[in-house]
């Protein structure tokens, strides 16, 4: 087995986790029927050594350190984009993700970053592993929901040699600044990020997370977690129910 990476879901806004299939029919009702279900605080290890942790866990009680790149950052160029991914953007160091080396990534408007140039819809399905009707299966999902950035909104990226948030290793941060629910209104302004450590690690911080959208404010209707094979059957990892 690999050297244990772990997962650490830092939650500020008691975010929920749906177990029910979003579907791509955009006039449809949204939200599954669980919606603001609970996820579990910790699991894993999986077959790849990865485990998952909230910040009520010893191991994230002191993560929480929101690092917002909206001005310093570079963007993905995906402001009031809808449906769109953009990239490869560098990663500023090989990432180690589930055995295979990843120097670049992409960002996906609904709430995703992953390693190859294709498109992530919003059919996101919980709990992982999954199949999700879509080519990537090697993923990060911080809040894979269908989300729209904002025409005052983009997702940025920046690399920093010593991470200012956690260990101090290097670290690549990827802001999703504001961005809403599709179904929400214009200023819901939403806004999370990813922290991508050079050790494997990745912390999911949440600064705002609800809008006018109750079905899908903090996480209602969204997947949260990482994900690591476009085999059949993804690697499991562990499971947010």
């Amino acid at each position: 087995m690999r050297k244990i990476g772990f997962l650490m879901v830092v939650v500020l806004f008691g975010m929920g986790f749906a177990t029910a299939e979003v579907l791509e029919d955009k006039d449809m009702s949204p939200g599954p029927s669980n919606v603001n279900a609970l996820p579990e605080a910790v699991g894993g290890p999986d077959d790849f050594g990865y485990i998952f942790a909230d910040n009520a866990e010893a191991a994230c009680a002191d993560l929480f350190t929101y690092v917002d790149i909206s001005t310093t950052g570079t963007g993905a160029g995906l402001a009031g984009e809808d449906d769109s991914h953009a990239g490869p953007f560098p990663m500023g160091f090989s990432l180690d993700f589930y055995g295979t080396p990843q120097t670049e990534f992409y960002v996906g408007t609904n709430g995703t970053v992953y390693f190859i140039d294709e498109y992530l819809g919003l059919a996101n399905t919980c709990p992982l592993p999954a199949t999700q009707g879509y080519t990537p299966q090697v993923f990060i999902a911080p809040y894979h929901d269908d989300l729209v950035v904002q025409a005052d909104g983009e997702i940025f990226y920046e690399t920093f040699a010593a991470c200012p948030v956690g260990n101090g290793g290097q670290c690549t941060v990827v802001q999703f600044y504001n961005v809403r629910a599709f179904s929400g209104a214009d200023g819901d302004n939403m806004d999370f990020e990813v922290v991508i450590y050079d050790d494997g690690s990745v912390v999911l911080l949440y600064q705002q997370s609800s809008g006018s959208d109750a079905d899908q404010n903090n996480g209602g209707s969204a997947t949260v977690g990482i994900q690591g094979s476009d085999a059949a059957a993804p690697v499991p990892w562990g499971r947010l129910s």
